[in-house]
Formats: C-alpha cells, structure tokens, sequence
C-alpha cells in the first residue's frame, strides 16, 4: 500500500505540473510521464484487485468546434487513453477512469494547439483568398498523419508485456458504466488543386509533429 500511494502521489505531481505548465510543450512532457506511470501502476492493480473498485470514472469536457478532422483525432486520442468519446454539446466529452480522461484532454489540446500553429505559418505564405479557404482541408490532413502515428502507439501498448490484458479490461470497465461508443467512419472527397495543396502541405505537417513530446520519449522511440 506504501508503494502505491507513492506512486499515485507522483502520477498526480505530474498531472498537476502539466495543468500548470506555461506551455502546451511542458503540459504534454509531465502528462506522458503521468501516462506510463498509470499504465505501470494499473497493470499491479489489475493482478490483484477490481479496477473498477480503486479507479474513479470520470468525464472530462473539451469545449471546441467539431470539424471533421476534430472528430477524428478525439477518437484516436480517446483510444490510446482506454476512453471513449461521445459528441457534447460545444465540443466533447471523454468518458473513462478519471486519470485517463485528464490524459486525453493534455494530448487533445496539444496535438490542436500545434496543428492550428502549423496551419497558420502555410497560412502566411498564401494570397488573396487562398489565406482563409483551406483551413480545414490542411488540418484534415495533419489529423490523418497524426492519426496513424497515435495508432502506432496504441499498438505498442498493446504488445507491451500485460497491456493488452490491462487494455481489455479498462475497455470491459469502461463500456459496462458508461455504454459504447458508436464512431462512424470518415469518408473522402475529391479535392479541387488548391485544396490538394493545402491538404499535402497538411499532411507534411502532421509527419512532422512529434508526439515524442506529447507522450515522453520511452513510448515513442521506435517512431523516431
């Protein structure tokens, strides 16, 4: 018991550090440290006790536009923190044990602050009427490379000694309180030649976006 409540009281001084950070950057560096500590700690629990009984669920709302490209990322950033996502009124809600459902918050509004950055440097450098057409063309394709990386994280997890088993669970857990979760699938369009720019300079962005930051460098070395 002393070493769990060691480890809680550090998985909170880092969930308290990234709610305090001066930066997108710093909040996302304290909370991935915060995500492998729960994995690590859930995992212990799970060999001998009910998660459900010594985890809080939680609900954590993000009040934001849905576009497309949003919807998108919530369900990935939903998925790799063993959450579900359900459209709420003005935004999201994430719904899972409590801890998570802060994880998924950190690496939502990281992973939208730096985009909408990138978008507005291509932004910069267009004319005319091209500087407001294709905000959320380049931004669906900066989800889309993003995207598949946070999928390469989750199937880390999922390899990782007991995390699938963890990963199982949490699902069972969080399904049986709250309900499933119904995603549909994204579907594509054609592209007029302007917009195809926008889109690849997007998707250029999105290669290039670290979640090596977001989430600490021991989930994400095998992707540098």
């Amino acid at each position: 018991m002393a070493k769990q409540s060691k480890i809680m009281e550090r998985i909170r001084k880092l969930l308290n550090m990234a709610e305090d950070a001066s930066s997108p950057n710093e909040a996302a560096i304290a909370a991935g440290r915060a995500r492998k500590l729960m994995d690590i700690h859930q995992i212990a629990l799970a060999d001998v006790e009910d998660l459900a009984e010594t985890h809080q669920f939680g609900e954590v709302v993000v009040q934001a536009k849905r576009p497309h490209w949003k919807q998108w990322m919530a369900v990935c950033v939903a998925d790799y923190n063993d959450c579900i996502v359900r459209s709420a009124r003005g935004g999201f809600t994430f719904q899972g044990l409590k801890d998570d459902t802060v994880m998924c918050q950190y690496l939502m509004d990281y992973l939208t602050t730096n985009g909408n950055f990138q978008y507005s440097v291509f932004q910069s450098c267009q004319k005319g009427a091209a500087k407001r057409a294709y905000e959320q063309v380049f931004m669906e394709g900066f989800s889309k490379e993003v995207n598949q990386k946070i999928r390469e994280l989750i199937l880390q997890r999922k390899q990782a000694g007991d995390g699938k088993q963890l990963l199982v669970l949490k699902k069972g857990l969080v399904e049986s309180h709250f309900g499933a979760a119904k995603y549909s699938k994204s579907k594509s369009k054609d592209l007029d030649p302007k917009a195809v720019v926008a889109h690849d300079a997007g998707r250029s962005a999105g290669k290039s976006q670290s979640i090596h930051t977001a989430m600490g460098r021991d989930h994400t070395e095998a992707l540098q």
